[in-house]
């Protein structure tokens, strides 16, 4: 009784597992119903959504490293109006939070010709300048930074003549104060370096004039500047040296 009750056990799990495979077999080949292509899709969607996974991740590399080249090949298309500068190429590797706008780290240092002082550019303009340097690494401190002595001699075209001033960083803005209140500069005029500075060699582009306007007592305007630089996203850079 035993035996015969056995040999049915085992009868029926050689059926189970045909129909099981029967069943597999026509939902891969026939597509018979809806219940088989349910249970396709409950045997091999893990499968297939990890396959879907790897070709999104290799998708996204590949958009990664299109904009890395983008970012490189502006470098090395910066104007090279400075003539009597070199320029060194360095990666951004280190960024704190806290400090976002105020500094970073580069891979390059003393053992590629960087020191304290040197201007550092991208192709849209002034980043800003190196503050701190080891044999491997620097320091950058940014235009954005808001050190009460980060300031920059600037100059702005103006009819056919340039007025000087300073540029600073105020409340989360760049502005040049102190202009005369009877000078009206136009929208989008630009905005360079000076070279009255051993830091910054004349003629770096800073940024553009968005806004004009006068102080609350009437004596003199301030000009609100835009920078084209996109210094949340600042992966390459140039360090501008003198050459030896």
């Amino acid at each position: 009784m035993k035996n015969k009750s056995k040999g049915f056990n085992i009868f029926l799990i050689v059926i189970g597992v045909f129909v099981f495979f029967s069943v597999l077999y026509f939902s891969l080949h026939k597509n018979v119903n809806i219940s088989l292509s349910y249970l396709k899709d409950l045997l091999y969607k893990p499968f297939m959504d990890a396959n879907n996974n790897v070709d999104l991740i290799g998708k996204n590399l590949n958009v990664e490293l299109k904009s890395e080249i983008n970012d490189l090949k502006k470098l090395t298309g910066i104007d090279n109006v400075l003539t009597d500068f070199n320029y060194v190429n360095a990666t951004v590797i280190e960024r704190n939070n806290s400090y976002w706008l105020n500094k970073l780290t580069i891979n390059k240092g003393k053992s590629s010709g960087i020191d304290i002082g040197q201007a550092v550019v991208v192709s849209e303009g002034l980043v800003g300048k190196i503050t701190s340097i080891s044999d491997n690494t620097a320091t950058v401190k940014l235009i954005t930074s808001s050190d009460n002595d980060n300031k920059i001699s600037v100059k702005i075209k103006y009819k056919e003549t340039y007025i000087y001033k300073v540029l600073e960083y105020d409340s989360g803005l760049l502005v040049v104060k102190g202009i005369n209140n009877d000078i009206e500069l136009d929208k989008n005029t630009e905005v360079i370096t000076s070279g009255l500075s051993d830091i910054y060699p004349s003629g770096i582009v800073i940024g553009y004039v968005m806004d004009l306007k006068s102080d609350k007592y009437g004596v003199s305007k301030t000009a609100y500047i835009e920078s084209k630089v996109d210094f949340d996203n600042l992966r390459f850079v140039s360090v501008i040296e003198r050459p030896s």
